[in-house]
């Protein structure tokens, strides 16, 4: 993720529909963490599908402060 503003903030990345804690399907690293005014941050995404089906999800970036 990059941000491209000349401020910091803190994110908070989910996946709505995952799941409760043991059964989730997605891990996300870091899900909360600050990314400084210009910088980059990797994010990794671990998916451990739990059946067979047809996934259509999506990620919300949650930014502190906004909204």
């Amino acid at each position: 993720m990059t941000n491209l503003s000349n401020v910091s903030f803190t994110y908070n990345l989910r996946i709505p529909g995952d799941g409760k804690l043991n059964q989730r399907e997605f891990e996300i690293e870091p899900a909360r963490d600050v990314i400084n005014a210009g910088d980059d941050k990797d994010i990794i995404i671990t998916f451990i599908p739990r059946s067979t089906k047809k996934y259509e999800m999506v990620m919300v970036v949650d930014i502190e402060g906004v909204g």
